[in-house]
C-alpha cells in the first residue's frame, strides 16, 4: 500500500494485492479479497474535533482477477478525551469478471479504542458482512450467510510507522456444526 496526502484533507491510496486462492476453497465460497490493484480517495470535511462528529468519505475502485468492485464508505468518528468511537458505513458493488453476476456487499463496522499511552491503544471492534447476489444459491451455504464478528484490537503508534491488529470471533450462528465441504 502506498498513501499520499494530496491536501491536508484528501488522501490517495494505491494498493497491489496478492491473494493465494486454493481452488478447493474458492469453488465453495470466494475470498473476500481478490488479487489485483486498488485505488482509493479518502476525504475528511473538517479537522479532527472541529465538528461534534468527525466526518469523512472514502471511495475505492478495485480491478481484480475475478471482479471489478466499487466501494464507498461514510466515516464517522467521535473523540472524548482518550476514547475514540468510530463507525464505517461501508458498501460495495461487485461485477464478476466473465459473468453477468452482480453482488452488493454491506460491511458496516463499529469500534472503540482507548489511548493508554500515545504509543499504545487498546480497543474492541465489531463488523458485519452481508452479501446479496443476483445468483445466490438457495439455501445459502454457511460461509455466504450474513455474519457478525467482534473482538479486541490493539494499535502501536511509532510516529510515521504504526501497527494495528485485531482478533475476531464470529458471533452469529455460533451453534452451527461444520459440514463436509464447508470452507
Amino acid at each position: 500500500e502506498f498513501e499520499y496526502g494530496i491536501t491536508d484533507r484528501l488522501e490517495l491510496g494505491l494498493y497491489v494485492v496478492y491473494v493465494p486462492s486454493p481452488a478447493e476453497y474458492t469453488s465453495v465460497a470466494p475470498m473476500t479479497e481478490v488479487t489485483g490493484a486498488k485505488q482509493r480517495l479518502r476525504y475528511v470535511f473538517a479537522d479532527p474535533g472541529e465538528w461534534p462528529i468527525d466526518v469523512g468519505v472514502y471511495g475505492e475502485l478495485v480491478e481484480g482477477d475475478t471482479e471489478v468492485e466499487f466501494e464507498g464508505k461514510i466515516l464517522l468518528q467521535r473523540r472524548i478525551g482518550k476514547l475514540r468511537i468510530d463507525t464505517n458505513l461501508w458498501a460495495e458493488y461487485e461485477l464478476l469478471v466473465g459473468s453477468s453476476q452482480r453482488d452488493v456487499v454491506l460491511n458496516p463496522t463499529l469500534g472503540a479504542t482507548y489511548e493508554l499511552t500515545p504509543a499504545v491503544h487498546l480497543g474492541a471492534e465489531g463488523w458485519m458482512r452481508a452479501e446479496f447476489s443476483d445468483r445466490a444459491p438457495s439455501p445459502l451455504p454457511f460461509a455466504l450467510r450474513p455474519a457478525v464478528y467482534v473482538g479486541p484490537a490493539m494499535l502501536f503508534n511509532f510516529g510515521k510507522l504504526w501497527w494495528s491488529t485485531g482478533l475476531y470471533a464470529r458471533v452469529t450462528e455460533v451453534d452451527y456444526t461444520m459440514q463436509a465441504g464447508d470452507p
